[in-house]
């Protein structure tokens, strides 16, 4: 091979080199910040004072489709893992978070019907019955820590949206 022949194919290998990281340089730019922006709204989401589990989900599936929008490129599949990992591990967290306030207002319901029977209506029947179901909200919940599964994993407690 002539000398400027293998000189313009090294330009070519050069150049086309540098097209490419640039290429994978600009997607991972764009896909980590839709993907940081996707891991923020999931942590906001998960923290509201009064959770919603259709919110929750709502606002991931606008969050993935924006990303399935945007996110273009040789990033891509190793972003989409990444926000997979995520969505997994605040999900998770979501309903552990979610599963105890509800427990904690279901007891705070129980103390409360407790005290309007003991001292305002003064049903006798009704204050026992508030006793019952605020003993076994402090009792069955802890019954479970031996087993494999949980109180929230039982029919009884389990409402789908």
């Amino acid at each position: 091979m002539s000398a400027p022949r293998k000189s313009l194919e090294a330009l070519i290998a050069s150049t086309l080199s540098s097209f490419l990281e640039k290429n994978e340089l600009a997607s991972a730019k764009v896909c980590e910040r839709i993907e940081l922006d996707c891991e923020r709204v999931m942590e906001r989401e998960a923290s509201q004072p009064i959770p919603s589990k259709g919110k929750f989900r709502k606002r991931y599936q606008e969050c993935t489709e924006r990303f399935r929008q945007s996110c273009v490129g040789p990033a891509r599949d190793r972003n989409q893992e990444r926000l997979e990992h995520a969505w997994e591990r605040e999900v998770a967290r979501f309903d552990k978070e979610f599963n105890d306030r509800l427990l904690n207002g279901v007891v705070f319901l129980t103390i409360a019907w407790v005290v309007v029977f003991r001292f305002i209506v003064r049903v006798a029947i009704a204050e026992t019955i508030g006793w019952i179901a605020f003993v076994f909200l402090q009792v069955y919940p802890r019954t479970f820590i031996g087993s494999g599964t949980s109180v929230y994993e039982t029919d009884w407690w389990q409402v789908r949206l």
